[in-house]
């Protein structure tokens, strides 16, 4: 997912103006007075473009904490989902952006939302190497054995997964200690039950 949202940042950031409207605009140029201008004139802060998201993941991407409390206030949906950035605590988590998190969390944002490949923002923090992030998402309820589902040729996989497959090892040991349980192995006996050794010489013939 972290390249991705890179490659959707990318995008976003040499969009053109316009392109959903004067909120967005101001969101990404962070021009707090007439963020609070539109809203005051009945801008919709639930406006939503396929490649820039709402309003409110536009504050995430910028990281202004002012912006996203100012949307949250006029009835932004804390949990407004986008097919390339989730949710706005998805782009906060890859970010590791605590400060807007926490107004996102302080405002019920589901910890446990998942973007449509099915990443949590706890995966997404584990992946991205972000400490604190993952403290502070475990602190409000995120579940350390929570799982990305398979999809496709995409195995399913754990908050450890993103983070040892990224090489993040301290939070793989911080997340053990969190409670995180490694993968269920299943008894060698049922292999084996249904072992044929007939097979086997033929994998290593033509693997070996």
């Amino acid at each position: 997912m972290t390249k991705l949202l890179f490659y959707a940042y990318f995008l976003v950031a040499f969009a053109s103006h316009s392109a959903a409207g004067q909120l967005h605009d101001a969101v990404k140029d962070g021009n707090v007075a007439q963020v609070r201008l539109l809203i005051a004139n009945g801008e919709d802060v639930n406006k939503s473009q396929k490649f820039l998201g709402a309003p409110l993941h536009q504050a995430a991407i910028r990281g202004s904490v002012e912006i996203a409390e100012l949307l949250l206030a006029a009835g932004a949906d804390v949990d407004v989902e986008n097919p390339i950035f989730g949710t706005p605590l998805h782009v906060a988590a890859q970010k590791g952006d605590e400060a807007v998190a926490i107004v996102l969390i302080g405002k019920g944002a589901n910890v446990e939302s998942r973007h449509q490949d099915g990443t949590t923002p706890l995966i997404v923090a584990a992946e991205g190497g972000h400490v604190s992030m993952v403290e502070l998402l475990v602190a409000n309820g995120a579940d350390v054995n929570s799982r990305r589902t398979a999809m496709g040729d995409t195995p399913d996989y754990a908050p450890t997964h993103a983070a040892g497959l990224n090489g993040h090892f301290d939070i793989v040991d911080l997340l053990r200690a969190y409670g995180a349980k490694g993968p269920k192995v299943e008894p060698v006996a049922n292999l084996l039950a249904t072992a044929s050794t007939s097979n086997g010489e033929m994998l290593f013939n033509n693997s070996c």
